[in-house]
């Protein structure tokens, strides 16, 4: 199951994203959950905190930020991926957990 996240996230990848997002505004998000803003439109997602822990999707939220941040991430988390793609990356971390 590793294998074919990591598969997804590296074929993800090798493609060029650019694009502004939109300025998240302050909803709440529930507890137990992260919220993140996916795409060029910065549609709001909320994550389970515990797909966090998968080193895969640490490797795909290393890859979303800027290489300047030192391993810390301040303010919303924004992944500068098509939201069909993050939906289905969420999908198959389901099916892990």
């Amino acid at each position: 199951m590793q294998e074919r996240l990591s598969s997804l996230v590296s074929k993800f990848f090798e493609k060029d994203f650019k694009g502004s997002f939109a300025v998240p505004g302050s909803a709440k998000t529930r507890r137990g959950y992260v919220a993140m803003y996916v795409g060029e439109e910065g549609k709001r997602c909320e994550v389970p905190v515990k797909y966090l822990s998968n080193p895969v999707f640490q490797e795909l939220l290393r890859r979303s930020q800027n290489q300047d941040l030192d391993g810390k991430i301040e303010g919303a988390i924004r992944i500068p991926h098509s939201t069909a793609f993050f939906y289905q990356f969420l999908r198959i971390v389901k099916e892990y957990f």
